[in-house]
């Protein structure tokens, strides 16, 4: 970095500073083949397709579910297709009552917030599937599942229970439990196995997702998985979710494109956007700094920033922040297509003092091409609007 910068300011851009500066706040199951029926006889015969109006229609299910097994009792269920099941081995858990974890995001994802800071916000699901033997909290194998969910919840108070309700879960016999915690409400639901081993199903939603996975639930191991009919809902923003096709990821628009400055209004903070698309596109040097405020900001993701002028800031983009070949730059302003950036709004990465009128993130960046950028667009005095920040990533920041 050019030194200049570093000698006027230095600070930190990274995910913990971020995250502090934000606490200021059916598809079928399998494809059907069609298969042509040979008819003898004349040539000019119709095919006839035979009816049995006996027969039980297929059942109609979503593609985008998989069943998953406990190899230590047996219990099988359905999980959408990208998420994670962590379920521990029998060298692991010699009892095998050790809970089952399933999640719709990954370790990534997880490291990517400082102190495991993840937030229901954003659209993450976490389903625990713990066995519990009534027998190892004095009942008697077979305990009535209320009588059960009273002992597993304690006295009444602020963990007291507010209401339980019979069910069933596919077929076996089940409450729904919902409890008065110290943080509000919490719902869970209680199942039996078997006389003394009852599966608890908890978890940090109550989605489709995790009804869908409640409702699988098939036991003993040659009961039928019951695969949900409706397609899961789509990760978090960041996580892979390749087995779903065209609803992977955010669900929405490609990250290949660049802005769309038809019908733009002159002087606006988007004309300036599309202007700083042009000029980066062509690696237009000579005529960036016009478009910069003086002094110019730069903040590096997980590391120092500093300030300079437009002139050095534009050396340092050319020497080593820009591949040669900029054609490859993607250009967008749809928030849903930014990095997570540990939950926390962009607009606050350089601190609460600065207003941008608009953000525009950028991929292609970097000598070679595997960076990312956030360029930041206010307003001055006069009200005319400059690119007066960047933070830049050699990576895609948290993505």
């Amino acid at each position: 970095m050019n030194e200049n910068i570093m000698n006027k300011s230095v600070f930190v851009l990274s995910a913990a500073a971020v995250i502090l500066a934000a606490c200021a706040s059916g598809a079928a199951a399998t494809d059907v083949a069609e298969t042509a029926t040979e008819i003898a006889g004349s040539a000019t015969e119709s095919p006839q397709q035979i009816v049995d109006p006996t027969a039980e229609p297929e059942p109609v299910v979503s593609s985008l579910w998989v069943e998953a097994v406990d190899d230590r009792t047996g219990l099988r269920f359905a999980v959408p297709c990208y998420w994670e099941v962590e379920i521990p081995s029998g060298e692991q858990d010699p009892s095998g009552l050790g809970a089952v974890t399933l999640r719709n995001y990954d370790t990534a994802f997880v490291q990517a917030h400082p102190r495991g800071a993840i937030s229901e916000d954003e659209g993450t699901v976490k389903i625990d599937l713990s066995y519990i033997a009534p027998s190892n909290l004095g009942l008697a194998p077979g305990a009535d599942l209320a009588d059960f969910a009273q002992t597993l919840a304690g006295p009444d108070g602020e963990s007291g229970i507010e209401a339980i309700e019979p069910t069933t879960v596919n077929g076996l016999e089940a409450v729904n439990v919902t409890q008065m915690g110290a943080y509000g409400v919490g719902y869970f639901t209680i199942v039996a196995l078997e006389e003394d081993r009852y599966l608890l199903v908890g978890g940090s939603d109550q989605s489709d997702d995790f009804q869908g996975v409640l409702r699988s639930l098939a036991y003993p191991p040659d009961a039928h998985v019951l695969i949900p009919a409706f397609d899961p809902g789509p990760p978090p923003l960041g996580v892979e979710a390749r087995c779903m096709g065209k609803q992977s990821g955010t669900g929405a628009a490609d990250l290949s494109s660049v802005l769309s400055c038809e019908g733009v209004a002159q002087g606006s903070a988007e004309s300036l956007a599309c202007e700083l698309q042009v000029a980066l596109l062509d690696r237009d040097m000579l005529n960036l700094p016009s478009f910069m405020a003086d002094p110019f900001t730069i903040g590096y993701w997980g590391s120092e920033g500093g300030w300079a002028s437009p002139d050095d800031i534009v050396r340092e983009l050319d020497n080593a922040r820009l591949p040669q070949d900029t054609s490859g730059l993607t250009f967008t302003t749809d928030r849903a297509l930014f990095p997570p950036l540990a939950g926390a709004p962009p607009e606050q990465m350089f601190g609460p003092d600065l207003n941008p009128e608009l953000l525009v993130y950028s991929e292609g960046w970097g000598p070679d091409g595997l960076g990312a950028g956030i360029l930041f667009l206010t307003e001055d005095n006069s009200g005319a609007y400059h690119w007066s920040n960047l933070a830049y990533s050699h990576e895609h920041f948290d993505r």
